[in-house]
């Protein structure tokens, strides 16, 4: 007999009147020789955090300062990534896997990925030499894409330890890689060229001739939505049919840059030439934050609502907002699922059989991670004939 659903789902309890996107909470981390006034393009992919905002990791443009936080930015460590390494050299691509387990940086002597967990680095000799201009990954870090200055773009399906040179590409300087949170669909955009787009691990690409010379590429958890934006334009391009169509979209303030996004494609965070915007309906409008500098990169943490940028002096400033994850609730033969985004700050699921009581149990049950689209998920038996659920600070 089929599951009848009759449950009432809450999204949660914060502080009285709190509204989501409301201004929660702002730092600014201090580096000394962070950056050196380099007045050329942004460094795009310049700082990036996992999905839940608690691993942070960022390089600085002049190729001498890269640093990553455990602890949502608190407290910094320089990189120190490999035997006989001398302190200098990293390029301004870096990626950190939603997960947080794994962080890559490359620099001359090749890609450098971290193992958090284990503290140990690995690199490859294949990729020895190129100037790395950008490195994406999947959600669990197993697959990696980079794309380097007048080269091709990489691959690597073991966690950073081997990587394959993708030789059919053009030669371009490419500056911008982006990939689905499976790491089966990847975007890649440089200097003079179309945008490409492969939907098959990189084994085969198609340009998209609508979207050329772009700078930055971003793609949603699913691959579904990827957007693109060039330098010196007020317009930016979408697309939510895996990069086969796209959509011109004008903006008022010129030459922001879609530096990140959310694993749904709704929230954004970009740069210009003095300030940090946010968008939380795909671009429709924008919002500026932060004070009035130069930015050379910012990032997003999966429920937009941490916003890490880097500025073009010694300063990387942090946002937080207040997270109001939404439950979601789907039929698993005789359990219910409920699932959320994975959220930027602690929340506990809890379970009542009576609206009207105070009755509310914290549940022990552990969430999953689905790496598809960046949730939570919990399976649970149904709870008699009715059941409330809702998420709450601890």
């Amino acid at each position: 007999m089929p599951l009848r659903l009759e449950l009432l789902v809450f999204c949660c309890a914060l502080l009285p009147g709190a509204e989501e996107g409301l201004s929660q909470q702002f730092t600014v981390i201090s580096f000394p020789d962070l950056y050196q006034g380099c007045g050329c393009y942004p460094t795009f992919g310049s700082v990036r955090s996992s999905a839940d905002g608690s691993v942070l990791a960022a390089v600085s443009y002049n190729n001498t300062y890269s640093v990553f936080s455990l602890d949502a930015g608190n407290t910094w460590t320089r990189f120190q990534s490999m035997p006989g390494w001398t302190g200098g050299g990293f390029g301004p691509a870096v990626a950190v896997s939603a997960d947080g387990r794994f962080i890559a940086t490359g620099d001359e002597k090749g890609i450098s990925v971290l193992n958090v967990s284990l503290g140990s680095w690995v690199r490859d000799s294949n990729t020895y030499g190129a100037n790395w201009e950008s490195i994406a990954c999947s959600a669990d870090g197993r697959i990696m894409v980079a794309a380097a200055e007048l080269d091709v773009a990489y691959i690597s399906t073991s966690w950073g330890t081997n990587w394959l040179r993708l030789g059919f590409m053009p030669l371009r300087t490419w500056v911008s890689i982006a990939c689905s949170a499976d790491g089966t669909k990847v975007a890649l955009a440089g200097f003079n060229a179309p945008t490409y787009i492969s939907t098959n691990s990189a084994a085969t690409w198609y340009p998209a001739n609508a979207a050329t010379n772009c700078w930055l590429v971003n793609m949603s958890a699913d691959g579904s939505k990827v957007t693109a934006s060039g330098p010196n334009t007020n317009a930016f391009f979408t697309s939510t049919d895996y990069g086969v169509t796209w959509t011109t979209n004008y903006m008022l303030q010129p030459t922001v840059h879609l530096i990140s996004s959310s694993p749904d494609g709704t929230a954004l965070a970009g740069t210009d030439s003095t300030n940090l915007w946010r968008s939380t309906d795909s671009g429709a409008t924008w919002t500026n934050f932060g004070p009035v500098a130069k930015y050379r990169g910012c990032t997003l943490s999966a429920d937009g609502n941490v916003l890490a940028g880097q500025r073009n002096d010694t300063n990387i400033w942090i946002a937080r907002y207040t997270p109001m994850p939404r439950l979601a609730i789907a039929p698993r033969n005789t359990n219910v699922q409920l699932s959320w985004t994975v959220p930027s700050a602690p929340f506990v699921l809890q379970g009542n059989t009576d609206i009207t009581t105070t009755n509310w149990v914290t549940l022990t049950n552990l969430p999953s991670l689905n790496l598809s689209n960046l949730h939570n998920q919990v399976s649970l038996p149904q709870i008699g004939n009715q059941g409330f659920y809702r998420l709450r600070t601890p």
